[in-house]
């Protein structure tokens, strides 16, 4: 299991730190794109759902509203869907934060 300052799953593939992991689809498809010899061997899951949950702010109504804003992602989130993020809503990287596990803790209550 990783956390959130562990390198991605398939950097420690390539790296020879595992032989095999459970990834998320975004990884295979970037794997072909940056020409890296992995194979995908199942597709199990058919959607790969992604959440960013606020407090409740009235000011903050759409994705847009977060840009400047801290946001606390994952580190699967740099390779998955904060690019996007970043190309359609000028997100930037100063407003990463790292996701802990005490934050992941008190987001589930």
């Amino acid at each position: 299991m990783r956390g959130p300052q562990i390198p991605s799953g398939t950097q420690l593939l390539v790296g020879g730190a595992v032989d095999f992991f459970m990834g998320y689809g975004i990884d295979a498809i970037n794997a072909i794109a940056q020409g890296i010899p992995k194979v995908t061997v199942a597709a199990i899951f058919q959607k790969d759902p992604q959440c960013i949950l606020t407090h409740p702010n009235p000011a903050i109504k759409t994705l847009a509203d977060l840009k400047g804003k801290p946001i606390y992602i994952s580190a699967a989130a740099n390779v998955t869907f904060w690019p996007l993020l970043k190309a359609k809503y000028g997100f930037t990287d100063e407003q990463k934060r790292p996701v802990n596990n005490s934050r992941i803790h008190a987001f589930a209550h």
